[in-house]
Formats: structure tokens, sequence, C-alpha cells
């Protein structure tokens, strides 16, 4: 299960890197991930310290930390 959140948490790097700042449902649309796995990489690079958050509406908008 590891390598699986793991290995998500990088497509989920290189995808906001390419891409910029996005909602969980944004990467949804645009990554081939499952859902449980997604949340745990955000989850993972969280806390990490390689994400930053703003909130936007009932939005969360999620981008790379400087």
């Amino acid at each position: 299960m590891l390598q699986e959140i793991g290995l998500a948490a990088g497509e989920l790097w290189h995808y906001l890197e390419s891409n910029g700042p996005c909602t969980i449902g944004e990467m949804k649309k645009a990554l081939q991930i499952k859902d449980n796995d997604l949340l745990m990489a955000v989850g993972w690079l969280a806390r990490e310290g390689k994400l930053s958050f703003e909130a936007e509406g009932k939005a969360l908008r999620i981008s790379l930390s400087q």
C-alpha cells in the first residue's frame, strides 16, 4: 500500500509542478489515481511540507510549497 501512495505522491507532485495550483476535483479529473490513494498522497506531501493550501470558497486550492 505504501508503494502505491508513494507513486501517487510522485505523480501528484509532477502534475502540480507542470500545471500549477489546482483543487482535488481537478486532480481527480487529470490523474488516473484512485480517490483514496490521491487523498493519501496529498497527506504524504503535506506532511513533508511540500504543499501549500489556500481556501477558495468551498474548494481548497493546492500548490507546491515555495
